[in-house]
């Protein structure tokens, strides 16, 4: 009988790369350039769309208004964990299973989507928010 040698012997390499950069400079390559700016023109877009609060539809007063802003900060941030918990290439269409489409969900009431995403009422005032949706439009 012949014996097989074990693959964790001490005379066995291994290599690890924990680089994160590209193997042709940028400066180099066209195509690449273009590539990476696109990438950060499209975050940069995301970013600015995110902080531009879009105008009340309703003329909220600012006492409503600012808490309309907490309650979506409350739920982009909850929507956000939620998406990095699902996996990478799964992410849409596991949370539209589980919760429903983002937008229609951001068409609801404060409270339904409170509800919805099981979130504490506590941490904002959703008397006030009653028959107003995510945008600041009113919900028949």
């Amino acid at each position: 009988m012949t014996r097989i040698p074990d693959r964790n012997t001490s005379g066995s390499r291994h290599a690890e790369a924990s680089e994160c950069q590209t193997l042709v400079d940028p400066g180099k390559s066209r195509r690449l350039r273009a590539m990476l700016q696109g990438k950060t023109a499209e975050m940069q877009e995301q970013q600015a769309a995110a902080a531009v609060e879009p105008d009340n539809a309703l003329e909220l007063p600012a006492d409503v208004a600012r808490e309309l802003q907490q309650a979506r900060r409350i739920i982009d941030d909850e929507i956000e964990r939620i998406m990095r918990l699902l996996p990478e290439g799964r992410k849409n269409s596991l949370f539209k299973i589980r919760f429903g489409h983002l937008e229609a969900i951001r068409a609801m009431e404060v409270q339904e989507i409170f509800k919805r995403l099981k979130l504490a009422d506590t941490s904002a005032q959703l008397n006030r928010l009653r028959k107003i949706n995510y945008h600041g439009e009113k919900v028949s």
